[in-house]
């Protein structure tokens, strides 16, 4: 008779933990060293974590792809001007605001930048095989900005239920967390299918390919003065459709998310000593440079030239 190859379940059980924690090891950020965790539990393919972070200088853009998804809450207000590279190095320039509930799916690259100070937080670290039954298709880029400032009531009361557990102790813990989770992969399941759900009735929700030609159409538009007319068009719907669909599917108005994506680029831009700022004001799809600095000065509370001197000094 040959050797056996089978293991123990000893021997199988401390491979699974080994596998484990290899994967929670990829949910660490190597630029990433201050922050201590405060608080933790451990279920069967999750670990729920309370974590306090302390950053003394800006993250430099290392891009980061986790084995495990990644779902928080921020405890206390996040630092402001918190940016996430939603789209890692396949487009270095596509930024969106790190709102306080965010959710990074298993295997997408992603990086933050743009923060100095502390916050805590809940963070959820699940394996996919636990989400994969409700959700198992690929993300689109729209759908991957709207992934990182979820404001779903139900989410969000969940993650503040599983913060009680981790933090005080209390009779049939492990039974209420593992029921807290299963609720959790439900409700996070409805949230993202509202962006995947085509109805073209008055309580439906737009398409995912009619949020990839907006976004695309958006990102690169250059120049040109883009206005909800010109998307309507593209999408083969009227401007009043457009626009009601857009914020029901993605809880922002379309002129919020044009203005974010230019203010976005038109930080990068800034951010390169030799551009004017005339010229970013052009390429960033404003008609001119007036306008283009009180839009910008309403989103991040400074003039184009002050952004520009705190950026290079």
């Amino acid at each position: 008779m040959g050797n056996s190859t089978s293991k123990s379940p000893d021997e199988a059980t401390a491979s699974q933990q080994s596998d484990w924690q290899q994967k929670l090891l990829s949910s660490i950020p190597k630029a990433i060293s201050a922050y201590a965790i405060e608080g933790r539990i451990s279920r069967p393919g999750i670990d729920v974590e309370i974590r306090r972070f302390h950053l003394h200088e800006p993250l430099p853009p290392n891009p980061v792809r986790m084995e495990l998804c990644y779902l928080s809450l921020a405890l206390s207000p996040r630092p402001q001007g918190m940016e996430v590279g939603y789209l890692g190095q396949t487009n270095p320039r596509a930024f969106t605001a790190f709102g306080n509930c965010c959710f990074v799916p298993a295997g997408q690259e992603s990086f933050v930048r743009g923060w100095v100070g502390d916050y805590r937080e809940i963070c959820c670290l699940f394996d996919l095989e636990l989400f994969a039954p409700h959700i198992n298709w690929e993300w689109t880029p729209l759908e991957l900005a709207a992934c990182f400032d979820i404001k779903n009531m139900n989410i969000r009361t969940y993650l503040l239920r599983l913060a009680e557990e981790v933090m005080t102790p209390r009779y049939g813990r492990e039974a209420l967390v593992d029921s807290l989770v299963q609720v959790l992969m439900v409700e996070l399941s409805r949230h993202f299918r509202t962006l995947r759900e085509v109805s073209h009735t008055a309580t439906g929700q737009l398409s995912a390919r009619h949020l990839r030609l907006i976004e695309e159409r958006v990102v690169n538009t250059g120049g040109e003065e883009l206005s909800v007319e010109t998307l309507a068009q593209l999408c083969e719907v009227s401007s009043r459709h457009l626009s009601r669909m857009f914020k029901k599917t993605t809880g922002r108005t379309l002129g919020q998310y044009i203005n974010e994506v230019r203010i976005n680029r038109a930080k990068l831009l800034l951010s390169q000593p030799e551009c004017l700022v005339k010229e970013v004001a052009f390429r960033c799809g404003f008609s001119n440079q007036s306008s283009f600095s009180q839009v910008f000065r309403k989103a991040t509370g400074k003039t184009p030239k002050r952004f520009r001197s705190e950026i290079l000094s």
